[in-house]
């Protein structure tokens, strides 16, 4: 085992396989839909995953800037794939809500992916499977600042 601060250039070496494999996913998931670029396609999933959330809370799931989201957001809302809401109650928070068509959108994309993983992941053997979901998720905490790695702030786009 390595001592804790050491680099594992073979790790390393697999995470910059596995990014530019998914980067390909993900890309390659775009495709299904037109006009839409990745950073965009990641506000509409993550509107989509924390549904009736404050644009201020979808861009700390970002790790965006709030005028980041802003700006992608008018974008998106512009092209009729969200809308913007605000509560009765509080009138300076700003819920963004996807259209049918983002809903469709944001299904297209989830759904090629989870076809696409769906095809590779039966070639993996059953252990590697367990182990590699359990790595991925400690790594996704890592790399949002919930770890040992660097924080969230790193992941804006």
């Amino acid at each position: 085992m390595q001592p804790k601060g050491e680099v594992d250039r073979d790790l390393i070496e697999a995470l910059q396989i596995a990014t530019r494999d998914l980067l390909s996913v993900a890309l390659q998931s775009l495709d299904r839909v037109s006009g839409i670029k990745l950073q965009h396609m990641r506000l509409l999933i993550a509107v989509h995953e924390n549904p009736g959330a404050a644009s201020v809370v979808i861009a700390e799931s970002l790790g965006l800037s709030p005028s980041s989201v802003t700006r992608q957001a008018d974008r998106l809302c512009d092209a009729g794939y969200l809308t913007r809401n605000q509560p009765v109650d509080n009138r300076r928070m700003v819920v963004l809500t996807l259209t049918p068509q983002g809903e469709q959108i944001v299904a297209a994309v989830l759904g090629y992916r989870a076809e696409v993983f769906g095809n590779a992941i039966p070639a993996l053997d059953p252990a590697v499977r367990a182990s590699l979901a359990s790595g991925l998720s400690e790594l996704h905490q890592a790399l949002r600042g919930d770890g040992a790695g660097t924080p969230s702030r790193s992941l804006e786009s």
